[in-house]
């Protein structure tokens, strides 16, 4: 007698479990595309700045730039979405609460975003030095 609600409570806590890996894996999705559109746009707008780096032979600033356009939209929408998932799951409780929001799960998040977002900005900025010691003018 009082059995269903045990497996009952169970099943639900199951079920939260599996919502956080499943969304940890979208999650991860989206910033794969993302990362990959910024990094394909930081390199797109290698041809743009090239000039500046083959005539002036100075690079360092390539990686405050990659910084700025890769890695700083990065860490924005881990942290944001960190918050997001440490606010909004406080909210579904029916009864007792099966979503109970993991600081370490959103710390991890917003560490991988933000060494990920650094390493892509230095790979691309390392591209984009290569790229403008081999700009020539007439170059496209």
């Amino acid at each position: 007698m009082g059995q269903g609600f045990v497996n009952e409570g169970t099943l639900q806590t199951t079920w939260a479990n599996w919502t956080v890996v499943w969304g940890a894996l979208g999650i991860l999705a989206v910033a794969v595309g993302t990362g990959l559109t910024l990094v394909g746009d930081v390199l797109a707008g290698a041809r743009d700045v090239a000039p500046i780096t083959g005539v002036t032979d100075r690079r360092r600033w390539l990686y405050g730039l990659a910084l700025w356009r890769l890695a700083l939209p990065l860490a924005l929408a881990g942290a944001l979405s960190s918050g997001a998932y440490l606010v909004l799951a406080t909210g579904i409780e029916t009864g007792g609460t099966y979503l109970v929001p993991s600081p370490w799960f959103a710390l991890a998040a917003t560490a991988t975003t933000v060494v990920a977002g650094v390493l892509l900005a230095a790979w691309c900025a390392a591209e984009i030095a290569s790229y403008g010691r081999r700009w020539r003018p007439g170059m496209g």
